[in-house]
Order: C-alpha cells, then structure tokens, then sequence
C-alpha cells in the first residue's frame, strides 16, 4: 500500500491527506504529453468541463459547483476557483457543521476537523478532533502541504485572508438549502421513501414498493429500506 506522505490525514478526513490526488488526463493532439499542472481541480469539475469539450451546454436553473477546465487542459491556465470548499458526512451536517474546510488560493482553513492520524512527517504538531475555534489556517504551497505550521491567530496575515474565506463560506453556505439525509429517511417526516438509500444490488428485486431505492457510495452499509 502506497502512503501519502507528507500529507496530513486519511481517506474521509479534510486534511490534505484525504482530499489531495494527482489526476493525468491524456487526448493526443490536443493536450500537451509531459506537462505538470499545479491548478487546483475537483471531481465535480469533470461534468462541466467534458459538457464543455463535447460542445453541450449545462442545464440552465442550477447551481454548480464545478468548473470548465478546458482552458486548464488545452492552454495551461491557471484554476478557475476562487475557493474550494470541503465537506464532510452527513452528521456534522447541522448549522454548517459539514463545511469543515474552506481553502482560498494557497490559504485552507479548518473549522471542524477529524482525527488527523499525524505521520512521521508532521507529528510534532496535532489537533484534537471537533470544531476549531479560533478556526485552523494554513499556508499550502508546492514544498509546503504537510498542514503543519499553522498561520498565527493573532497576526494580520490570518485576520486578511479568514475575512476572504469566511465570506466565500457563508456565500456558499446561503446557496445551499438543507435537505434530509438518505441515510437518516426514518427520522425526517414525510421522507419519500421511495428515494431512501438500499445497500444491496438487488434492491429492483428485494423492494419493488421502493422502486428509486438505490445505493450509493455514503450509504453502502445503510441498510434503511428494510
């Protein structure tokens, strides 16, 4: 098993270490072989960017979140996020708790964070688990990304750069309207079921009175329609 050294963190946390990958993307003639790119990219960036270079356009009445990266694949621009923004699971979902990390051009700030597990690389400095107050903020560079040395609470270098990203949090948390958790259908009232989250294959088959029961990667273990 490969690590991630000198990352912080773990698959499912918001430490680098759980949100951070490399991607390689290849279309001879028309990407560039060899090139290395340090924008910062997401996996809901891949809808609008294919939509882009297959010549369709995005369903109109929406709020995406993703970004065209053609201009990124096809000419070396730099990342169209201003911000990117880092939840994580449906419990900590009330009163904004799920947007536990917010990250701004080079500076991310923790507001809720999990067990980071610290490595070799950055034991010498860890945080218990939970919310993070005054938040966390680091400076994450191409030689620096081991969430290690935080940014000094009291310095204008943190109150500059928490203003710009505590007013991208609250815009992005007003664009989001609360919904009930697939996971939790039993305790929200009047859930339509039929939308409930069925960890097993055959789910057709097992709960035809639910025929939209489907699975999903957050619920493989939730069995809530039996």
């Amino acid at each position: 098993m490969l690590g991630n050294l000198p990352l912080r963190g773990y698959k499912a946390s918001n430490w680098e270490g759980g949100v951070r990958e490399p991607a390689i993307v290849r279309w001879p003639g028309r990407i560039a072989a060899g090139v290395t790119s340090w924008a910062l990219a997401t996996t809901y960036d891949i809808y609008p960017t294919v939509m882009r270079l297959a010549g369709g356009s995005m369903p109109p009445g929406r709020v995406y979140d993703g970004k065209d990266l053609s201009a990124v694949l096809l000419s070396g621009a730099s990342t169209p996020h201003a911000c990117l923004f880092h939840w994580h699971d449906s419990e900590l979902g009330q009163g904004g708790r799920g947007l536990s990390a917010v990250r701004c051009g080079d500076y991310k700030a923790h507001f809720y964070t999990q067990n980071d597990y610290a490595t070799e690389a950055n034991r010498s400095k860890s945080w218990p688990a939970g919310k993070q107050d005054p938040p966390l903020l680091f400076l994450l560079t191409q030689t620096e990304q081991s969430e290690t040395v935080q940014v000094d609470p009291a310095s204008e270098e943190y109150a500059s750069h928490m203003k710009v990203i505590g007013r991208a949090r609250d815009a992005h948390l007003a664009s989001i309207a609360p919904v009930c958790s697939q996971n939790k259908a039993s305790e929200c009232g009047g859930t339509n079921w039929s939308y409930a989250v069925c960890a097993d294959h055959d789910s057709k088959s097992k709960f035809p009175q639910w025929p939209l029961c489907t699975i999903t990667p957050a619920g493989w273990t939730a069995k809530t329609c039996v």
